[in-house]
């Protein structure tokens, strides 16, 4: 699930195009069933604020920029739309160093190029993350107007102030929420992986 914003009343779709995106979260989703795999996958949410889009208040005072989130298999399989964004991302592939272990928190505020798409589903149509890119040179890169971290391996129990209900609910669906809630409902196997300057990388 990758939707972030749905065509409506109160909250406009964004357009779709390629957009100046700065990461501002990165949260541990835990060990998720996937339905369509049937099997137990570890996931991530990453989210961005879309530096084309700001938004005010109701005095029209500045209030940060609007959001578009996608959900990532936490895997750097070739495979894995994780593994081909992050590339884009960086602008060059990973090292095999690398590939042993990358800390997904280095993406923290960095920017980058976020292309949208609309999506029409069951009627209604919503704004996908397609890709993600190395910002382009020229573009001045922007600081995130705030930062949200949620890893599991620190502290399951932890979820920070500011992850939005949708995502929370998510999380209590995770076989680690379930391990720390309910013990005796947390036999699952475990995750598998996702086989379903001019050179300055951002990450």
């Amino acid at each position: 699930m990758s939707l972030t914003a749905k065509q409506g009343a109160s909250i406009e779709l964004i357009e779709a195009g390629n957009h100046h995106g700065v990461c501002v979260a990165v949260i541990d989703l835990g060990t998720q069933y996937n339905e369509t795999f049937n099997k137990q996958q570890p996931k991530v949410m990453i989210t961005w604020e879309l530096i084309d889009f700001p938004i005010t208040d109701e005095h029209g005072e500045p209030k940060g920029y609007r959001l578009i989130s996608k959900e990532y298999t936490a895997s750097l399989s070739e495979k894995a739309n994780l593994y081909a964004d992050l590339v884009s991302w960086r602008g060059r592939d990973f090292t095999p160093v690398e590939l042993e272990g990358f800390n997904i928190k280095k993406i923290l505020n960095a920017n980058c190029l976020v292309n949208v798409i609309h999506v029409t589903k069951n009627k209604n149509t919503y704004a996908n993350v397609s890709a993600v890119a190395k910002l382009p040179k020229g573009m001045t890169p922007k600081s995130p107007t705030y930062q949200l971290l949620y890893d599991m391996d620190e502290d399951v129990a932890a979820i920070p102030e500011g992850v939005p209900d949708w995502i929370k609910d998510k999380i209590k669906k995770s076989l680690e929420w379930v391990a720390l809630t309910n013990p005796q409902d947390s036999d699952e196997p475990a995750p598998t992986d996702a086989d379903a300057d001019e050179d300055f990388i951002p990450f």
